[in-house]
């Protein structure tokens, strides 16, 4: 007998894991990039958008990494599961499954 499981399913995408590793990342990439030859000689700076909710914090501080990366952190992995999916008779060949 088919077991059903109510409510949402719960998609565990292990992000912000482990805080140390996503903030030494961050500030690594952005000193690479601001430290660069051209950079300097460009007198560029870095844009960033700032959101909404990170606003309160200060800028570039650990809390206000965390905030950023959790607002434009996203996925492009399609979550799937092993659930059966369909009924029990496979319509092609009318035997069962």
């Amino acid at each position: 007998m088919p077991r059903f499981i109510e409510g949402e399913p719960y998609i565990l995408k292990n992000f912000s894991s482990d805080r140390g590793y996503l903030f030494v990342g961050m500030k690594y990439v952005i000193s690479i990039y601001e430290n660069t030859t051209v950079y300097n000689k460009l007198g560029a700076k870095l844009v960033v958008t700032i959101p909404e909710m990170c606003n309160e914090l200060e800028y570039r501080s650990d809390d206000f990494w965390e905030c950023y990366i959790r607002f434009f952190t996203g996925t492009i992995w399609h979550p799937v599961g092993t659930c059966r999916m369909g009924t029990d008779i496979n319509n092609y060949s009318g035997k069962t499954t």
